[in-house]
């Protein structure tokens, strides 16, 4: 897995427009409903990390992408995504982890983390 691209800070208001497309690279689909992805914020503070589990059946399809919509909500919904998050983008910087569990990352060392994209 690879995250190819992360969009925030988006002219206007970034409700429903943030994005985070996530890639396999792999020949083959894969299953990412035990993963979650986190972000962590510019302070660095891993205590502060936001945390959105992937749902059942989500499934990467082998080559395939998967479009994680941020700063989604009723009133501004993210269309054409795989998944909506409420998580706002720091519009500065921030980091962007897909972690092979569902636990809450404490810190840049654990084994989970499979991937990630620093903006």
């Amino acid at each position: 897995l690879e995250i190819t691209e992360v969009i925030y800070d988006v002219d206007g208001a970034d409700d429903g427009k943030e994005r985070v497309v996530i890639r396999n690279s792999g020949s083959g689909e894969l299953v990412i409903d035990g993963y979650s992805i986190q972000y962590l914020g510019p302070t660095g503070d891993f205590s502060k990390t936001a945390k959105k589990n992937f749902e059942s059946g989500n499934i990467i399809p082998a080559g395939g992408t998967f479009i994680v919509g941020m700063s989604c909500s009723s009133s501004n919904p993210c269309d054409g995504v795989n998944m909506s998050w409420s998580q706002t983008l720091g519009n500065e910087s921030g980091t962007i982890y897909i972690v092979s569990d569902q636990v809450k990352l404490g810190g840049v060392d654990s084994a989970s983390i499979v991937t990630s994209f620093i903006y």
